[in-house]
């Protein structure tokens, strides 16, 4: 039952694609995905030496990181708290 409350990275990647931004935790630090005039931006809450600016969504997709972690591969650790 618990598996199907999961927010999978391909309902992130749609999200993100209909322009939602994110706030997430992951191991126990909140970080957030924001849309700006710069681009896509990932970062941890306050901490602006986390930021990474991606061009467009698909590139964040496919190379942010956090703690030298692909998204991608961290994403089952991830638990989403707000999707704006």
């Amino acid at each position: 039952m618990e598996e199907n409350l999961r927010y999978s990275f391909e309902q992130l990647e749609e999200d993100l694609g209909l322009g939602h931004e994110i706030e997430f935790v992951y191991q126990g630090e909140k970080y957030s995905i924001t849309q700006t005039d710069k681009g896509w931006n990932i970062m941890k809450f306050y901490d602006y030496e986390t930021l990474q600016i991606f061009n467009n969504v698909m590139d964040l997709l496919k190379n942010a990181r956090i703690k030298s972690k692909l998204l991608r591969d961290i994403w089952v650790d991830v638990e989403v708290t707000t999707i704006f």
